[in-house]
Order: C-alpha cells, then structure tokens, then sequence
C-alpha cells in the first residue's frame, strides 16, 4: 500500500490558487457593497427630500421645513432657514464613508404649497451702454443717465443691476430680466459614479 502525504510544493500551489482567485473577488465584492451603500444613500435622500415636502404641505406646526447638505451628512430641520431653524427638530443623516453630496447646500419647501425656496433672485443683468456710444437722439434718451444735448449723447449710464422691475430693466438698450431660480440639483457622488436629484420650480423630485 502506497500512501504519499501533500508535499510543500503541493501546499505551496494550492495556496497560491486561493490567493489568486481572492484577489479577483475581493475588489469586486467591495464595489458591489460600495455600490449598494451608495444606492442606499440615494433613496435616503429622496425620501427624506419627499417626506420634509410633505410636511410643509400639510402646514404642520405652522411652518415651513427644509434640508441642509454637508458634504458627508443631511440635516431635516423646521423653519424657513437653517440659520433660523427651531433645533429641536433636526433630523440627522449620515452617509455611508466613501459617498460624498456636492451642488444644493439648502432647499426650503414652503407651507402650503410645498414650493422649493429661491437659489438666485431675480435681478437685471447686462452692462450699460456709455451714454458717448449712442449717435441718436432715441437711443440715447432711453438709456437711463443719458440725456441729448446738443447733438450729443452726455451722463453716465446707469447700471442694470439697479433696475428692481422686468418693465424698467427690459427697455435698457442691453440690459435683460433674469427671472428667479428655484430648486436646484443634488448630487452623490460614490465609488467612480455620480448620481443626481433634481428639484424643480415645480417642486417635483426626480432621480436623473
């Protein structure tokens, strides 16, 4: 009878397999739990962005209520600011370590109606003709600061930025209402992937 034990070598070889074969599944396993992890804190965020809506609709303790980003965390809070918020309300969410938020760092639904608060204001924008640029007597008269005096176009043109109206704005040779913008977009960015919620003037939340 011939019994022959596993040599080294055979030890050897057979470790060496094992380690091969873990090094293939180990960085796969660790991207599909990145990956769950980061789907994870995407639909966290979308609930919680749906549930603070939800509340400021139905008028809850009189008020409006709102989300703050950090890059690694979201706080739910009541109020119409996160400045002015009542704290006794924050809620806090963590995200998991390798997930990251960038763009919106505030949104506030409003009471009621459930709108998303303004990121920029409305304001006039452009820069104004100098007043010597104007050859006519029309165009020239137009322009705020400019007056026609003889045959000539004189003053200082006044700046767009200080028209607070789409009707005193818009007849301003090159000066062009920008109307105020609502909502924003929220991205999570994990594991070599970028995913974003959009918020729009509407106050719908969608996945993009």
């Amino acid at each position: 009878m011939n019994n022959k034990g596993i040599t080294i070598l055979e030890l050897l070889i057979v470790m060496a397999i094992i380690a091969a074969m873990a090094s293939f599944s180990v960085p796969a396993t660790l991207d599909f739990y990145r990956s769950q992890q980061m789907q994870s804190d995407t639909k966290g965020i979308l609930q919680a962005l749906r549930e603070t809506q939800s509340k400021a609709m139905s008028v809850e303790s009189d008020s409006g209520f709102g989300i703050y980003f950090e890059t690694a965390r979201y706080i739910s809070f009541k109020g119409d600011s996160y400045a002015g918020r009542d704290i006794a309300f924050d809620q806090i969410f963590n995200l998991a370590p390798t997930d990251a938020l960038s763009g919106l760092k505030e949104i506030v639904f409003s009471k009621s109606e459930g709108l998303p608060n303004e990121i920029s204001p409305a304001f006039c924008s452009g820069i104004c003709t100098p007043c010597d640029q104007f050859g006519s007597k029309n165009p020239c008269q137009a322009q705020a600061g400019c007056n026609w005096s003889g045959g000539i176009c004189r003053g200082t043109c006044q700046s767009c930025s200080s028209f607070l109206s789409p009707p005193t704005c818009s007849i301003q040779s090159v000066c062009l209402w920008q109307e105020a913008l609502l909502g924003g977009n929220i991205s999570i960015a994990g594991n070599g992937a970028t995913k974003t919620i959009n918020i729009n003037e509407a106050g719908l939340i969608n996945l993009q």
